[in-house]
């Protein structure tokens, strides 16, 4: 590619009319020689013609994979800000999961807690309602008893008090109220 650019540069220094006169010059001089040298130069000619092309075909190629490579980067670059925004929102979803987690295990402490209590109240209820049945159990007794003895205060009562023995009923009822 120097080369070609060397000879562009030579190219444009040199007049059209004056490559000629050279040319003519020198065909006259070595005419020869002069054929064989013009089918070297046509062929070199024809061969820099087609690593020009192929050279341009290979910047066209080169500029395509650029843009294609451009395109992909960029492509690239949008997924991979939409995966940090996306592993953001995860990263946000999961603390509030382990918040969650937190409060449910806290409430599974208190709920513990809870059964606790009320396992603890129906004990105490338990215990409570069999005092509470003992205490009707012996008032019931208590109450037949009184009932008893206020059956037999009143018999005593109605019945006369025996004189020949001399007890006076006042006597007699502090007997009864002794049993």
């Amino acid at each position: 590619m120097a080369s070609g650019s060397h000879l562009q540069g030579v190219e444009e220094g040199v007049t059209d009319k004056s490559i000629k006169e050279k040319v003519w010059s020198l065909k006259s001089a070595m005419s020869q020689h002069f054929a064989e040298i013009e089918g070297l130069l046509l062929s070199m000619k024809e061969e820099m013609k087609r690593e020009n092309e192929s050279l341009k075909k290979e910047k066209e190629s080169m500029e395509e994979k650029a843009r294609s490579e451009r395109s992909e980067r960029l492509k690239a670059e949008i997924e991979l800000k939409e995966c940090r925004r996306e592993c953001l929102q995860l990263k946000k979803e999961q603390d509030g999961f382990n918040e969650l987690l937190r409060i449910s295990g806290e409430d599974k402490r208190i709920i513990r807690e809870l059964r606790d209590e009320i396992c603890e109240s129906k004990c105490a209820k338990l215990k409570a309602e069999t005092e509470v049945d003992a205490y009707k159990s012996k008032f019931q007794e208590l109450e037949m008893r009184v009932f008893l003895l206020e059956k037999d205060l009143m018999l005593l009562k109605s019945e006369e008090p025996v004189n020949s023995v001399g007890v006076s009923r006042g006597v007699v009822e502090e007997k009864v109220l002794l049993k």
